[in-house]
């Protein structure tokens, strides 16, 4: 029987503490978006890691060449990131990939982003030299060698469109969009600087179509008077860099803080003629000011009766298991009332013990 007790006290114990335990929050899913510049001897990426539209910060995103890891990156606070790396001279013909790799992580899942690009034939550490030309160096026929030309550098356009008035302290939104003369250009990263220099918390990326949506946010101690942004894209070995600006009126407002206002002091009206018994007239007392009021209800917050409600779980459950382990040890002190917590034998109820008279 006592065995009995114990376990049922053990359980409640159990079952209070359970009650107090906060569930473990499962992993969002991420999402990487990226931007590949490769060239004939380096690759650069930059990108975002972000979990339902909030950017991921301080985690490891992974640069990799064919699933070979070539760099390494560490997310700023919106989720942003760049790195890059050198190809290898001996790196052979054929189509290769390049990725941008997140291995998850307790806040959220893995992600990936990926390219491919293709060698030539030829290695690219070998070098054909041509030979000079027999012809007489003074003929004015002869002429020199053409030298090799480069791919042409496609001009890119950004354009930017957002408030411009706005008050320290504010959240500003920016739409842009960054195109050539064929249409959008998508993963392609968008920095946006202010008086003080680049703004992590403001970078993004373009969508497909070239567009894309950012936020700004006017810091506290901004003065009155003119803002510039200048939002600005980088370029590629293909695509010209691009930059923009936008004006903003920057109205500074100091932080309004309310205090409570006195209450108004009684005037004694003079009497021309004092009397001889005057009566004494008992003034109301000074009622509690607002600002005082809501502080005290700020007080009562849904954390607190939260706790309470949990402290009170608990001490229940001590409370119980305390009474069911002390009617165990001392049962045999109880006679017949050890049957009142039959409710938790496993059993039948034991038989009766016979009455001699």
């Amino acid at each position: 029987m006592q065995r009995i007790q114990l376990r049922a006290a053990l359980t409640t114990l159990l079952l209070a503490a359970l009650m107090m335990i906060p569930l473990t929050a499962r992993a969002e899913s991420a999402t990487l978006r990226a931007s590949f510049d490769i060239s004939s001897s380096s690759v650069s990426i930059t990108g975002t890691l972000t979990a339902d539209g909030r950017g991921l910060a301080k985690e490891t995103v992974l640069a990799t060449l064919d699933g070979g890891v070539r760099a390494e990156a560490v997310t700023k606070g919106n989720g942003s990131f760049s790195m890059s790396f050198q190809l290898p001279r001996d790196l052979a013909a054929g189509t290769h990939e390049v990725a941008a790799v997140f291995r998850g992580s307790r806040a959220a899942d893995a992600a990936r982003a990926a390219t491919t690009f293709t060698i030539a034939g030829q290695p690219r550490d070998e070098e054909t030299e041509t030979p000079p030309d027999p012809g007489d160096p003074g003929d004015p026929g002869s002429s020199p060698d053409p030298q090799p030309t480069e791919d042409p550098i496609t001009p890119a356009s950004l354009e930017v469109s957002g408030p411009t008035e706005a008050i320290n302290g504010s959240l500003l939104s920016l739409d842009g969009r960054l195109s050539t003369e064929s249409g959008g250009v998508g993963n392609a990263g968008i920095n946006v600087s202010d008086n003080g220099g680049e703004v992590d918390d403001s970078f993004t990326v373009t969508e497909a179509d070239g567009t894309f949506s950012t936020f700004y946010f006017v810091p506290e101690d901004t003065p009155s008077g003119t803002l510039t942004l200048t939002l600005s894209f980088a370029g590629t070995s293909t695509l010209s860099a691009a930059s923009t600006q936008l004006t903003v009126a920057v109205e500074h407002r100091e932080p309004v803080t309310e205090s409570p206002s006195p209450s108004p002091s009684p005037t004694a009206s003079p009497s021309p003629t004092p009397s001889v018994s005057a009566s004494a007239t008992p003034t109301s007392g000074a009622s509690p000011s607002p600002v005082m009021t809501e502080a005290v209800e700020d007080v009562a917050s849904p954390m607190n009766g939260f706790l309470i409600a949990a402290a009170g779980v608990g001490a229940v459950g001590i409370i119980t298991a305390s009474v069911l382990v002390y009617r165990g040890v001392h049962g045999h002190h109880l006679g017949d009332e050890e049957r009142s917590l039959d409710v938790f034998d496993d059993g039948p109820p034991p038989p009766a013990s016979p009455r001699h008279g």
